[in-house]
């Protein structure tokens, strides 16, 4: 900051080509695409604007080569690497033999039968 000026900000405001990725290449294209009616505009924008800023040696990367950058991109594919369901669905080791199980899911699924079957019956009656 400059002490002669305290509210004038000297840090290359709008300099940065990342910052110009995601205003043209996100936000201009999703306006583009939503005048145009596109369906899924903003994930259109949202999805090109990240594999845009994916790849390293280039000046809008997320990923420099430098320390920073180095943990950003190790950290990156720790989310995206592939990681089985081992607790999901049939993987599940669930015993029915215990009451609070058995209750716990008979009762959601009775629950939602019934408040649909509701919501259909006073639908039908107007």
């Amino acid at each position: 900051m400059n002490p002669d000026l305290p509210n004038f900000c000297d840090h290359r405001v709008l300099q940065s080509p990342t910052m110009w990725l995601g205003i043209f290449l996100g936000g201009m294209l999703t306006v583009l695409l939503m005048l145009y009616r596109v369906r899924g505009a903003i994930l259109i924008g949202i999805f090109l604007t990240s594999i845009v800023s994916w790849p390293r040696p280039t000046a809008v990367t997320y990923f420099p080569h430098t320390p920073e950058g180095d943990a950003l991109f190790d950290y990156f594919k720790q989310v995206v690497t592939f990681h089985p369901l081992t607790k999901v669905g049939n993987a599940m080791q669930v015993s029915y033999r215990c009451l609070d199980t058995f209750h716990g899911v008979l009762t959601p699924f009775l629950s939602t039968t019934t408040s649909q079957f509701q919501s259909l019956n006073s639908n039908l009656d107007l």
